[in-house]
């Protein structure tokens, strides 16, 4: 296993269960633009690290609070107008630990609470 500070991120898709009741196709085209055209991009851009992803969910982990910060800001600055997507994010800086299967740690427990 690794160990790692890093600033963990994460992401998801507000009212993506109704999305997924409401219209399926619809829901799932929404996961593949933020994952293909806003946030995965940006994460990338900033040096970000994809941990994890969970249908409507990202967990990234980036080597700055500024890296991280600016990917949150600029994704959510894209998504003011948009019609159907509202992404709820927040980042803890925290230790990571990571075997060849999954990540564990405080640090990713207390992100996903705030």
């Amino acid at each position: 296993m690794r160990a790692r500070l890093a600033v963990i991120l994460m992401a998801d898709l507000v009212g993506y269960t109704s999305a997924m009741e409401a219209d399926q196709s619809l829901a799932i085209e929404l996961v593949r633009e933020l994952r293909d055209k806003r946030l995965e991009p940006e994460a990338i851009r900033r040096g970000g690290d994809i941990l994890k992803r969970m249908g409507d969910g990202w967990i990234i982990a980036f080597p700055s609070v500024s890296a991280a910060i600016e990917t949150a800001q600029i994704v959510q600055l894209a998504l003011v107008n948009h019609e159907k997507i509202r992404l709820r994010m927040a980042a803890h800086l925290g230790e990571i630990v990571q075997d060849e299967t999954d990540i564990y740690g405080a640090g990713i427990n207390i992100t996903a609470r705030l």
